[in-house]
């Protein structure tokens, strides 16, 4: 504020407190009283000035770029280990940073600039893979939890600050601040293993699914009403992260975490299906909450104890009805759709309000309505759906490889096979996404690279695009 004219009368300070502004004064510059002679003119409407580039509007394109990140063996032997595949990979945007998990439990934030190009290697983009894990995630608090515990490869990022995590033996699901990872929460309310996990695009809310057979809507960080039994406790650090001894007692509290703490607040309590929950997609903008179940054998599991509460939706559905439609403001439950088999995938494009639903042999394609559009059986098994934010096209993990599909039609537009050694033989991706402008898209390998798919193209119109938005500002 020194710099504003009037800002501060220099004749009222002490010498060294002048001495002092005025060398501030200097440095900053003067603030102009006026910048312009005229009326500024009026800013041009985001979707006036055309639609966002899609780094797949062009499939033909779009290039990988593959970074190795193979561990190296203790004792300074300098001879790579064993392979240790991506088991989860997100961008934390407010953070320049690039989050992946692998299958050992080591989580490592690389630098991530999608939009300042490098020269050497030559690439649209800058990134810096880590040296070393920020920690290493570890199956539970005591040797029992990890004698018992399962991988279920839940995770997910929410409001781009905490990692939360399902396949607990004490059927939890943690909260941990990414940059503090000695800050782990704790939310219970299933009566089984977590097995999936999704978050709104805001980040604020998020839903679970058990093998419990229930789906939970929860509340990051609470809410004003939640139901009976629910509950969160912060833990210490070695209950999640290795390097600490302890089990048990305060993290700290909400101190240095650099926002709000987390306090996940189940909501609603869904249940209906026969069978383990196996994946869900919750959309806000929708209303309404996608699971997918495998079909139920034997005698059906037992259900969370808060599951007979009025709070909870609940119905009974047929053993072979494998996905189901959920209203998000009520929890009642709206339709199943003609899914028999078990559901490996979902996903709801918002903008075209499709949704998409993976099976071990087939991807079908409903309307919110739950028409029947289309319906195709890939040569390759299907690991994970994810739509383009124009609801136009959808990108699919068959077997090693990433396919384009038209949501429409499902029509295969293109198709990229990875080329690391572990890829390239056929084995199936572990992890995959795409940056929430899909202007990137990323890919674990399994020998444990990871591979970057992009546009340079694209990244070219989102620079001059920038360039022209500053410029009508």
């Amino acid at each position: 504020y020194l710099t504003y004219e009037g800002a501060v009368s220099l004749d009222t300070l002490g010498p060294q407190q002048r001495e002092a502004v005025e060398a501030q004064i200097l440095f900053f510059g003067q603030t102009p009283t006026q910048l312009l002679s005229r009326p500024h003119p009026r800013r041009r409407r985001r979707e006036a000035s055309g639609p966002q580039p899609q780094m797949f509007s062009r499939p033909d394109a779009v290039r990988p770029y593959a970074w190795p990140l193979r561990r190296l063996a203790g004792g300074g032997s300098g001879r790579p280990e064993a392979a240790d595949p991506l088991e989860f990979i997100a961008v934390l945007p407010l953070e320049d940073r690039l989050l992946t998990i692998s299958a050992s439990g080591r989580l490592c934030l690389h630098k991530w600039f999608p939009l300042k190009p490098r020269s050497s290697p030559s690439c649209p983009f800058t990134f810096d893979p880590a040296t070393a894990p920020i920690a290493t995630l570890r199956a539970g608090a005591s040797a029992d939890d990890d004698a018992r515990f399962r991988p279920a490869r839940s995770y997910a990022v929410a409001d781009g600050r905490w990692l939360l995590s399902g396949g607990h033996a004490d059927c939890s699901v943690r909260c941990m601040l990414v940059l503090k990872p000695e800050v782990v929460v704790l939310g219970r309310h299933h009566a089984d293993t977590v097995t999936a996990i999704h978050v709104t695009a805001d980040g604020l809310s998020f839903a679970t699914g058990s093998a419990d057979t229930t789906a939970v809507l929860w509340a990051l960080y609470g809410a004003g009403s939640s139901l009976p039994g629910g509950r969160a406790s912060v833990v210490a650090a070695g209950a999640a992260a290795g390097g600490g001894g302890g089990t048990g007692g305060s993290s700290g509290g909400a101190g240095g975490t650099g926002g709000r703490m987390a306090c996940p607040t189940p909501l609603r309590v869904l249940s209906g299906h026969r069978g383990p929950l196996q994946c869900l997609c919750l959309s806000t903008e929708l209303g309404l909450l996608l699971t997918g179940a495998a079909p139920a054998r034997g005698a059906p599991p037992a259900a969370s104890p808060d599951a007979g509460r009025e709070e909870a939706a609940s119905v009974t559905l047929g053993p072979h009805e494998c996905v189901a439609v959920w209203a998000v403001p009520n929890g009642r439950f709206v339709r199943s759709l003609p899914v028999h088999e078990r559901a490996v995938a979902v996903a709801v494009a918002h903008a075209s309000q499709r949704l998409l639903v993976a099976t071990q042999r087939s991807v079908h394609v409903f309307s919110v309505s739950g028409r029947p559009l289309a319906v195709v059986s890939p040569d390759r098994g299907v690991g994970r759906i994810v739509p383009t934010i124009d609801g136009e096209l959808a990108l699919l993990s068959e077997g090693s490889a990433l396919a384009v599909r038209r949501i429409s039609d499902l029509q295969l537009l293109h198709r990229y096979d990875l080329e690391a050694g572990g890829a390239a033989s056929g084995a199936p991706l572990r992890a995959f996404s795409l940056s929430a402008e899909n202007h990137h898209a990323f890919a674990g390998t399994a020998d444990g690279g990871l591979t970057i798919y992009a546009n340079p193209v694209v990244g070219i119109q989102v620079l001059e695009r920038l360039a022209s938005e500053l410029l009508n500002l």
